[in-house]
């Protein structure tokens, strides 16, 4: 192998470090830094230079280990956006409900003249209240069955 200066030598360094050197450059700086002739001023490069000449390749396994956690990393990601999406459906639904509910009693309370209200007798849809009591329950049942039948579709998804 033929000598080169040190000044050449760091010429090339500057560079290598630009990303501005060929493959032959490269090659002849990886052989310089492997000879026993290295300049001392430059054996924190030649430190360096060794290291990676003897790097050696990723473990065994190594691709395999990293795919299995991305993929682990995936599926907790998508069950906590449908967990989130879930729960967000609810409270829409809560909501909607609330402002049902909000507006069917304004508009109950506020509907009508009251002077017609006053004149018009009262009458009970039914005349036991044991009555009126189970067919609420009825309604509240099916009303609450209709709600659970649509958000455990929505779970399905």
């Amino acid at each position: 192998m033929m000598t080169i200066s040190t000044h050449k030598i760091e010429d090339l360094l500057v560079r290598f470090y630009d990303g501005q050197t060929s493959e032959a450059e490269e090659q002849m700086l990886r052989q310089y830094f492997a000879s026993s002739c290295c300049d001392e001023a430059l054996e924190g490069e030649r430190q360096m230079f060794l290291a990676l000449a003897g790097a050696t390749p990723a473990a065994d396994g190594l691709q395999h280990r990293l795919s299995r956690s991305i993929d682990g990393w995936a599926a907790v990601e998508h069950i906590s956006t449908r967990h989130t999406r879930r729960t967000l459906v609810r409270l829409t639904s809560a909501a909607a409900i609330a402002l049902v509910l909000v507006a069917g009693a304004t508009a109950w309370f506020t509907a009508g003249d009251t002077k017609d209200v006053a004149a018009t007798p009262k009458r009970d849809t039914y005349t036991d209240p044991r009555d009126a009591y189970a067919e609420t329950q009825r309604a509240l049942l099916l009303f609450s069955n209709s709600i659970n039948k649509g958000l455990d579709e929505i779970d399905r998804k």
